[in-house]
């Protein structure tokens, strides 16, 4: 009988492409997996992605105030459906930490026949920009104590593993990045231009994910705001969705080189960004899950052979030098953006070396150490 598995994560498990790949990859080597996410307007209750099943959790709670008292009410709901449900499962893999108590119970519930996988997809004690050290603190003490409750742990990043190994005093997590599979050929696609009616001439730069603080938006907005005419062979567009949709879309309507495409389904990602000629990461060190982030889009945007043009934080800083892919900013402002872009048009990226980053990173190559960490466990 195949071991069962479910994915564990509190949101409603939209657009979360990390989980997805893990789910399909671990479906693939013949384990029965499903996803438990929280049902949110519009989405299905239940519903089935190949071989993958995903519930999402009715909470009564849900539309109760978002003091934070009534949240914990809303989260002990999620947490006593999740455990009445599906406590007789072999393994679960907490996607974040506010997961983890709820994985944590359920092992402890079942007398430890639960085996328990904790995947922290960011630096989770320190994931929001100005935190307060007391909530720094308070997530610190919960991670510390139950994580050494769980069979295995994953990070994200090079940076994470060395961190939570010297903080925790645990031995080093395992890395799994969420690359994407370099055997996609995106198709040499003009949808982007053909979309906005740009100029074959005109160079697209695009800054694709989450529009979020902390992502350098504004900075970007504000560099192709200031320099229009000495940037007039370029122009921006964003791609995602999030809480500076708004103002990225004020801009737009006053500036000819600035444009808004919103999110596109993950299967459609690569048709969009091979459209582009240059990719931007302006992650800004606004908190240390920041400082320490390996971002997705990096590998989408290599994967569509764009040059990259990235800030200067320590993973991607480290891939870009590595494999000759694009340029660092020296510093975070207008004047140095628009100054390295100029610079980087200039500057031919070989194929070659999109080839060794693929060689190296490739999402096979994460897979395979995927599954050798379940078998380790005992699976």
């Amino acid at each position: 009988m195949n071991k069962k598995i479910v994915s564990l994560l509190l949101s409603d498990y939209v657009n979360d492409s990390r989980v997805k790949k893990i789910s399909q990859s671990l479906s693939k080597s013949g384990y029965c997996v499903s996803i438990v996410a929280m049902l949110s307007d519009g989405l299905k209750e239940i519903e089935k992605e190949g071989q993958v099943n995903v519930y999402r959790i009715f909470l009564r709670s849900r539309k109760f105030s978002k003091v934070k008292l009534v949240q914990l009410i809303k989260y002990f709901e999620f947490m006593f459906k999740f455990a009445i449900r599906f406590r007789k499962t072999d393994v679960i893999h907490c996607n974040d930490l506010a997961s983890l108590p709820i994985g944590v119970l359920v092992k402890f519930i079942t007398l430890n026949k639960v085996k328990l996988v904790y995947d922290s997809h960011e630096f989770a004690i320190n994931d929001k920009p100005n935190e307060r050290k007391a909530s720094i603190f308070f997530k610190y003490c919960i991670e510390t104590v139950l994580i050494r409750c769980v069979d295995t742990v994953i990070v994200v990043s090079e940076s994470i593993a060395d961190e939570y190994s010297r903080i925790h005093k645990i031995c080093k997590p395992n890395i799994i990045l969420n690359t994407p599979n370099f055997k996609i050929k995106p198709k040499q696609s003009n949808v982007l231009r053909e979309r906005f009616n740009i100029d074959s001439d005109k160079v697209i730069c695009i800054c694709q994910g989450a529009l979020i603080k902390g992502r350098g938006i504004e900075l970007a907005l504000d560099t192709f705001a200031r320099f229009e005419d000495e940037l007039n062979g370029f122009v921006l567009i964003f791609m995602g969705f999030g809480e500076l949709e708004g103002l990225i879309t004020q801009k737009s309507e006053k500036h000819a080189n600035i444009f808004f495409q919103p999110a596109v389904p993950y299967e459609s990602i690569y048709e969009y960004t091979s459209s582009a000629d240059i990719g931007f990461s302006l992650i800004e060190p606004i908190s240390k899950s920041y400082r320490l982030a390996l971002p997705n889009k990096l590998f989408e945007y290599s994967v569509s052979k764009l040059k990259l043009l990235v800030s200067n934080i320590v993973e991607q800083k480290k891939i870009v030098q590595e494999y000759n892919l694009g340029l660092v900013l020296d510093e975070n402002n207008e004047q140095c953006l628009k100054d390295t872009l100029l610079k980087l048009q200039k500057i031919k990226v070989d194929d070659v070396d999109f080839r060794n980053l693929a060689e190296s990173y490739s999402w096979n190559k994460q897979q395979e150490k995927l599954i050798e960490i379940y078998r380790k466990i005992g699976l």
